[in-house]
């Protein structure tokens, strides 16, 4: 009885195994020239994965329609898909098609298509379509985009309405749109850079519809070079047309052999000049424990903001104080300077005490040589009392009555 429920289980439990590959539309109909958005989520692991070599659209006759795609990879079998239709599409039924998908299903390998309908119908007073429909970034602490958002209408005037959300911050509340394009910005507000990621949607709400943006960013917090305060003003370190833009004029820091710190400095072109030929500079043996890492451009255009990465102390090979500056230079001739105070604190080496000899002195062993001795005699006991039950055992064994040949036959 017990082995006939054990199998009824495993019955049961056979479906919710199976592969899974949904696809999620954000909705059932379109209209020809709109963005379509599907979210995808599986639970298998493909061959060769998902590309976008993989995934077309057919309509009604299974004949091919042409589309630009864009596949977000999202990790732990999440995907994100979006295009635009042509704008000359025909009323009807539709599919997505992610077809010649290969994948090993208890050994064996199968390829498998999956497909999700929907509807084209072109009677709608409305036709938006925007870009991008999904967002996704990885922003340093210091950087504040302007995310760009192309709203495109290709029929009647329409009111759109964009409510602010919890960390997205459009330009415009309300927009009124007729036949044309308009790029809407969007930043991010002083909560969000509280965080090391966020995950927001926008919406843009027309007539009876709406898309719905999600925005997922990363946003590298840490800056071990300089404090970030709250409320603090930046401070141009500079007088000319290159400056170094922080919170602080100066870098400040004790360290000893053990300690490597990484950080960036920002600098911006304040000038009216387009300066070419970036390079970095460091004085005063400063090269000997900051390594300096650039790979942004290599002219700043006026108004351009840039960061400079460094690691100090990389090969633990600090072994004094030091003090200079880090220069930044233009072909020319602009440069700014950001001061560095080093100071080298040397750690006290644990010595060995000896026993003394007076008997008023007691020295007690440190706690990991107690762990370790402890252990070392649970150990020592579980052997023993092994030893003593594989002899008891045996002992037993040895003592059982001696089989007749008869018995055999008993």
């Amino acid at each position: 009885m017990r082995k006939i429920i054990l199998c009824l289980i495993l019955i049961a439990l056979v479906p919710l195994v199976r592969a899974k590959f949904d696809i999620n539309l954000e909705r059932s109909y379109y209209s020809s020239g709109e963005t379509l958005q599907a979210k995808i989520n599986t639970n298998v692991n493909f061959v060769d994965g998902i590309s976008l070599s993989k995934i077309n659209l057919t309509d009604s006759e299974n004949k091919r329609v042409q589309v630009a795609l864009n596949l977000f990879n999202l990790g732990n079998g999440s995907y994100y898909l979006f295009f635009d239709l042509p704008s000359d599409l025909k009323e009807g039924n539709y599919s997505l098609n992610f077809g010649n998908l290969l994948y090993y299903d208890e050994g064996l390998l199968k390829r498998e298509l999956f497909k999700k309908e929907f509807s084209i119908i072109n009677d709608k007073g409305n036709v938006l379509s925007v870009y991008p429909v999904f967002v996704k970034l990885n922003l340093e602490y210091w950087e504040r985009p302007s995310i760009s958002i192309k709203l495109d209408n290709k029929l009647n005037e329409t009111i759109i309405m964009i409510p602010n959300t919890t960390y997205l911050v459009p330009s415009k509340n309300a927009l009124k749109l007729g036949k044309s394009s308009y790029t809407l910005l969007v930043a991010l507000n002083n909560d969000a850079y509280k965080l090391n990621a966020i995950k927001d949607e926008l919406s843009l709400n027309y007539g009876n519809y709406s898309y719905k943006i999600p925005f997922l960013i990363d946003i590298k917090q840490k800056n071990a070079l300089v404090e970030i305060k709250e409320n603090a003003t930046e401070i141009s370190t500079g007088a000319g047309e290159l400056r170094f833009i922080e919170s602080v004029d100066y870098v400040n820091k004790t360290l000893n052999k053990d300690t490597v710190i990484n950080g960036s400095l920002r600098f911006k072109n304040f000038g009216n000049n387009v300066l070419h030929g970036i390079n970095f500079t460091l004085t005063n043996d400063l090269d000997e424990i900051i390594k300096v890492s650039y790979n942004e451009l290599n002219f700043l255009n006026p108004g351009d903001e840039r960061a400079v990465n460094l690691v100090i102390n990389e090969k633990g090979n600090i072994n004094k104080n030091y003090k200079g500056e880090l220069i930044v230079n233009s072909k020319e001739g602009a440069n700014a300077k950001f001061n560095f105070n080093l100071n080298y604190f040397k750690k006290e080496e644990t010595k060995e005490i000896p026993i003394a000899n007076e008997t008023n002195v007691s020295i007690s062993p440190p706690i990991a040589n107690k762990k370790s001795n402890m252990l070392r005699n649970i150990i020592i006991t579980i052997i023993f009392i092994l030893f003593i039950l594989a002899g008891y055992f045996i002992y037993k064994k040895s003592k059982k009555p001696k089989m007749k040949v008869e018995d055999l036959f008993r």
